[in-house]
């Protein structure tokens, strides 16, 4: 169900790879031109012929070859497009690939690159057999099991998942925002079958999706957007 898309243009170069999110799909405004476009919020949108408009969601472009990048590893997405990559000997990494997909600019031999700092700016570069490179940066393990989570927490408002990883939302009147690890360990207790949230002693929140799988998120106090 990923679909590819072939820049050209000022986007000659560039693929793109999405899921489209049919269960959001509306009427387009009026005038609108079929075609690939951004919408407010940052998001690509696809509108066809008929005027529907589907929200794409950014997804790996093409499951075999990423694995063909990862020897031994396994790949697996869900339906927000959240990504896990199992890499033998490394570990588990939780992250939403980019939607484009480009030349790697330093020529590299097929692999996984890690780069950056983790809760700013780290990431995982997908280098495949054809000479493209695609990132995957931190997102949320288990997303609707999050959001559930966090929604029922008393005064959490306007929980925003961003297609960067972060998410935003407000909890008591203060915004607040959230970055992701890409690493997920395991629990030393196992699973308890129950979801749940913890903070440690520096701000550091984790996040337990009931089946064992422990992953961290740097909490920070967010500007108010009024």
């Amino acid at each position: 169900g990923i679909l590819h898309v072939k820049g050209s243009g000022d986007a000659s170069g560039t693929q793109f790879a999405f899921l489209p999110d049919a269960d959001k799909m509306v009427q387009a405004p009026d005038g609108t031109q079929p075609g690939l476009s951004l919408n407010q919020a940052g998001h690509y949108v696809l509108t066809t012929p008929d005027g529907m408009q589907i929200p794409l969601i950014p997804a790996p472009v093409d499951f075999s070859k990423i694995v063909d990048a990862i020897p031994g590893g396994s790949i697996e997405m869900g339906s927000k497009g959240e990504t896990m990559l199992n890499i033998p000997g490394e570990g588990k990494f939780m992250g939403i690939f980019q939607e484009t997909v480009i030349p790697d600019p330093q020529n590299r031999p097929p692999g996984k690159y890690y780069s950056g700092t983790p809760f700013v700016d780290e990431k995982i570069e997908i280098v495949l057999e054809d000479g493209t490179m695609q990132e995957m940066l931190p997102a949320i393990q288990s997303q609707t099991v999050f959001e559930e989570l966090a929604k029922s927490i008393a005064g959490t408002e306007n929980l925003n998942i961003k297609k960067d990883g972060t998410i935003d939302l407000v909890f008591s009147g203060t915004p607040i925002s959230l970055k992701p690890a890409l690493n997920i360990t395991k629990s030393q207790t196992g699973s308890s079958g129950t979801p749940t949230f913890n903070t440690k002693n520096d701000g550091t929140l984790i996040f337990d999706d009931g089946n064992g799988n422990i992953q961290e998120f740097n909490l920070q106090l967010a500007l108010s957007p009024n």
